[in-house]
């Protein structure tokens, strides 16, 4: 059972999926929670306010993380423990914006915290930071961090790399590294493979079959809570994601087909030219010439290799386990996006 604070926590990325499942979580245990965001009004504090049943116990401090520090000290003052969350995955943003958002921002998350003297840190992180694994490798926390070449995943490594940093200058800290976060109220993940789906064509090109490891937005939110109670994790890392979910992308998105009514057609494709289609695709975006590219470098990369991974750590120290299983929360997922996205994503049955 999640204990209560007496003094404010804050989160900050509140307003996104999982920040709004962990403030959620927080207010619902009798937390008050103290949310860091760019503005106090908007679409996504209006749906926070709409799923937070504890609305009285959540305030909002308007600041950007991402710009100078002094302007967020006072909502760090009065608190002991800090959620960073907040974080950009948008592949094809600028690398500029992506600096500011996960390296810069952590520093000053970092350097708030430790200058106004909170007890702990949580920082999530991403499995990605590991890098495309060489053959039969599986990763776990010792693997070391692999650039990529992608402004998403080697952003997210610099900025791991300023919160261990940090460890060093006397904040505790837990970092975590989840895998594929999925469930109710996600409106990226499934809703984007939804999209492609619905072209009616759907390529694959991983030749071992690319593997989906999911984290359940519920089980991590237990590893938060875990990570952030546990004296065993201080100064820590921990891979956060359903080992025992495994499961292709081509049968995934035959799941996702059947249950939503979408007929596609699976089309097996050289890695390499989907990597060079990404890259065309992706500079036409950049250039305006169209909305939305058709796949991104980071993508490209990614769905064409075979990952293992290993949470036996999380399990043993951090005493977390998987609580939900890959087929309800799918079923359950897959309901809130057919009950709440059909404007956005328009279902054929």
């Amino acid at each position: 059972m999640l204990s209560v604070s007496k003094a404010p926590i804050l989160v900050t990325g509140g307003t996104g999926f999982v920040g709004n499942a962990l403030v959620q979580r927080l207010a619902k245990s009798g937390n008050h929670v103290r949310v860091i965001s760019r503005s106090d009004s908007g679409k996504q504090q209006e749906m926070l306010r709409e799923t937070c049943s504890e609305w009285d116990l959540v305030e909002f401090y308007k600041g950007d993380i991402g710009g100078s520090i002094e302007p967020l000290l006072p909502a760090f003052e009065g608190v002991n423990e800090v959620y960073h969350i907040a974080g950009l995955t948008n592949s094809i943003a600028d690398d500029a914006v992506f600096q500011r958002a996960n390296v810069t921002a952590t520093e000053n998350v970092c350097e708030a915290a430790l200058r106004t003297g909170i007890r702990k840190l949580v920082y999530v992180s991403t499995c990605d930071v590991f890098g495309i694994p060489t053959a039969h490798e599986v990763i776990t926390e010792a693997t070391p961090h692999r650039p990529w070449g992608e402004a998403y995943p080697d952003t997210k490594i610099e900025g791991t790399e300023v919160v261990r940093a940090y460890q060093k200058k006397g904040l505790i800290s837990t970092i975590l590294y989840p895998g594929w976060i999925y469930g109710p109220g996600d409106r990226a993940f499934l809703p984007s493979l939804a999209r492609q789906l619905q072209d009616g064509i759907m390529g694959f090109w991983c030749r071992g079959g690319f593997e989906v490891y999911f984290v359940y937005i519920e089980d991590l939110v237990d590893a938060l809570v875990l990570a952030m109670s546990s004296t065993e994790a201080d100064n820590d890392d921990f891979l956060i994601l359903d080992a025992r979910s495994r499961i292709t992308l081509k049968e995934f998105c035959q799941q996702i087909g059947d249950y939503l009514g979408i007929r596609f057609l699976p089309v097996p494709l050289p890695y390499h030219l989907m990597l060079s289609l990404a890259w065309v695709s992706q500079a036409l975006c950049r250039s305006g010439a169209i909305k939305r590219p058709l796949l991104s470098t980071l993508d490209a990369k990614y769905f064409g290799h075979r990952f293992r991974f290993s949470v036996e750590k999380a399990r043993g120290l951090l005493k977390w386990e998987v609580t939900t299983p890959y087929e309800e929360g799918i079923r359950e997922a897959l309901s809130w996006y057919r009950e709440h996205m059909h404007g956005e994503t328009v279902f054929k049955n």
